[in-house]
Protein backbone atom coordinates (compact mmCIF):
# COMPACT_ATOMS: atom_id res chain seq x y z
CA UNK A 1 0.00 0.00 0.00
CA UNK A 2 1.18 3.90 -0.31
CA UNK A 3 3.11 4.92 2.28
CA UNK A 4 1.03 7.92 2.69
CA UNK A 5 -1.87 5.63 3.43
CA UNK A 6 0.03 4.34 7.09
CA UNK A 7 2.61 7.62 8.02
CA UNK A 8 1.77 11.31 8.12
CA UNK A 9 3.04 13.59 5.24
CA UNK A 10 5.55 15.44 7.66
CA UNK A 11 7.22 12.01 8.97
CA UNK A 12 7.51 10.75 5.23
CA UNK A 13 9.12 14.24 4.77
CA UNK A 14 10.93 14.03 7.46
CA UNK A 15 12.19 10.08 6.32
CA UNK A 16 12.93 12.19 2.43
CA UNK A 17 15.06 14.55 3.93
CA UNK A 18 17.44 11.77 5.58
CA UNK A 19 17.98 9.90 2.14
CA UNK A 20 14.88 7.37 3.02
CA UNK A 21 12.56 7.84 0.26
CA UNK A 22 9.87 5.20 1.36
CA UNK A 23 7.07 4.24 -1.45
CA UNK A 24 5.34 1.64 -0.45
CA UNK A 25 4.42 -0.31 3.20
CA UNK A 26 3.81 -3.85 3.68
CA UNK A 27 2.02 -5.15 6.77
CA UNK A 28 2.30 -8.50 8.13
CA UNK A 29 1.32 -9.84 10.96
CA UNK A 30 1.73 -13.52 12.62
CA UNK A 31 -0.15 -14.91 15.59
CA UNK A 32 2.15 -16.59 18.39
CA UNK A 33 3.99 -19.65 17.32
CA UNK A 34 3.20 -19.93 13.67
CA UNK A 35 5.01 -22.03 11.22
CA UNK A 36 5.25 -21.62 7.43
CA UNK A 37 6.44 -24.69 6.07
CA UNK A 38 7.60 -22.70 3.09
CA UNK A 39 10.36 -19.84 2.10
CA UNK A 40 9.25 -17.23 -0.41
CA UNK A 41 10.96 -14.33 -2.46
CA UNK A 42 9.18 -11.30 -2.54
CA UNK A 43 8.09 -9.52 -5.90
CA UNK A 44 10.53 -9.17 -8.53
CA UNK A 45 12.73 -6.08 -8.90
CA UNK A 46 12.56 -5.66 -5.02
CA UNK A 47 16.15 -6.52 -3.32
CA UNK A 48 15.81 -5.05 0.10
CA UNK A 49 13.18 -3.51 2.44
CA UNK A 50 13.64 -1.47 6.08
CA UNK A 51 11.64 -3.79 8.63
CA UNK A 52 10.49 -3.14 11.90
CA UNK A 53 7.94 -4.70 14.38
CA UNK A 54 5.46 -4.85 17.11
CA UNK A 55 5.60 -7.36 19.70
CA UNK A 56 7.05 -11.22 18.55
CA UNK A 57 9.62 -10.92 20.60
CA UNK A 58 12.08 -13.67 20.17
CA UNK A 59 10.87 -14.42 16.82
CA UNK A 60 13.70 -15.01 13.89
CA UNK A 61 13.66 -13.96 10.31
CA UNK A 62 15.19 -16.55 8.41
CA UNK A 63 17.25 -16.76 4.95
CA UNK A 64 18.26 -19.04 2.25
CA UNK A 65 20.34 -20.16 -0.31
CA UNK A 66 18.50 -19.93 -3.91
CA UNK A 67 18.05 -23.66 -4.62
CA UNK A 68 18.47 -25.01 -7.73
CA UNK A 69 14.81 -26.59 -8.39
CA UNK A 70 11.76 -24.25 -9.81
CA UNK A 71 9.95 -22.42 -7.11
CA UNK A 72 6.48 -23.17 -6.82
CA UNK A 73 3.77 -20.29 -7.72
CA UNK A 74 1.45 -20.21 -5.09
CA UNK A 75 0.27 -17.52 -2.30
CA UNK A 76 1.46 -16.85 0.09
CA UNK A 77 -0.06 -16.16 3.92
CA UNK A 78 0.08 -12.27 3.07
CA UNK A 79 -2.26 -13.27 0.38
CA UNK A 80 0.37 -12.48 -2.97
CA UNK A 81 1.18 -14.38 -5.47
CA UNK A 82 5.11 -15.37 -5.16
CA UNK A 83 8.11 -17.62 -5.54
CA UNK A 84 7.95 -20.33 -2.93
CA UNK A 85 10.62 -23.41 -1.60
CA UNK A 86 9.79 -25.98 0.88
CA UNK A 87 11.78 -25.10 3.31
CA UNK A 88 12.71 -28.67 3.95
CA UNK A 89 15.27 -28.04 0.77
CA UNK A 90 16.49 -25.19 1.57
CA UNK A 91 20.10 -24.27 3.13
CA UNK A 92 19.90 -21.42 5.60
CA UNK A 93 22.29 -18.36 5.10
CA UNK A 94 21.23 -16.43 8.07
CA UNK A 95 19.28 -15.33 11.12
CA UNK A 96 18.55 -12.90 13.16
CA UNK A 97 15.64 -11.59 15.21
CA UNK A 98 13.88 -8.06 13.85
CA UNK A 99 12.55 -5.88 16.43
CA UNK A 100 11.42 -2.17 17.06
CA UNK A 101 14.53 -1.12 15.23
CA UNK A 102 14.50 -0.42 11.71
CA UNK A 103 16.20 -3.17 10.60
CA UNK A 104 17.30 -3.73 6.47
CA UNK A 105 16.14 -7.03 5.32
CA UNK A 106 17.01 -8.79 2.51
CA UNK A 107 14.24 -9.97 0.30
CA UNK A 108 15.21 -10.96 -2.93
CA UNK A 109 16.71 -14.40 -1.83
CA UNK A 110 13.93 -17.10 -0.08
CA UNK A 111 13.03 -15.97 3.54
CA UNK A 112 10.92 -17.10 6.58
CA UNK A 113 9.44 -16.17 9.56
CA UNK A 114 9.78 -18.54 12.87
CA UNK A 115 7.51 -16.93 15.31
CA UNK A 116 7.82 -18.05 19.15
CA UNK A 117 5.16 -17.07 22.04
CA UNK A 118 4.65 -13.15 21.07
CA UNK A 119 2.85 -12.26 18.42
CA UNK A 120 3.91 -9.80 16.03
CA UNK A 121 3.19 -6.76 13.49
CA UNK A 122 5.65 -6.31 10.57
CA UNK A 123 6.22 -2.88 9.25
CA UNK A 124 7.93 -3.70 6.04
CA UNK A 125 8.62 -0.27 4.03
CA UNK A 126 10.21 -0.54 0.29
CA UNK A 127 11.84 2.53 -1.17
CA UNK A 128 11.14 4.88 -4.13
CA UNK A 129 14.93 3.79 -5.37
CA UNK A 130 15.87 0.78 -7.62
CA UNK A 131 18.65 -1.83 -7.00
CA UNK A 132 20.27 -4.42 -9.03
CA UNK A 133 22.01 -5.99 -6.22
CA UNK A 134 22.39 -6.48 -2.17
CA UNK A 135 25.42 -4.89 -1.84
CA UNK A 136 24.23 -2.13 -3.57
CA UNK A 137 21.44 -1.93 -1.09
CA UNK A 138 23.18 -1.58 1.97
CA UNK A 139 26.06 0.38 0.41
CA UNK A 140 23.80 3.02 -0.60
CA UNK A 141 22.47 2.98 3.61
CA UNK A 142 25.83 3.05 4.51
CA UNK A 143 26.85 6.42 2.16
CA UNK A 144 24.35 8.12 4.00
CA UNK A 145 25.78 6.41 7.29
CA UNK A 146 22.52 5.05 8.00
CA UNK A 147 23.08 1.91 8.79
CA UNK A 148 25.12 0.12 12.23
CA UNK A 149 26.67 -3.12 12.22
CA UNK A 150 25.70 -5.87 14.29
Amino acid sequence: MPAHKIFNSDWLKSSFLAGIPIKDIMLFYRPSNFFEDSAHVDEPGQIGAINWCIGGQGSEMLWYKIPTSAPITAKNAAGTWGSNWPVTILTNLDRGCITSTPTIVRVDVPHTVVMKDDPRWCISARLNISFTTWEQYVGYFESKNLIIHT
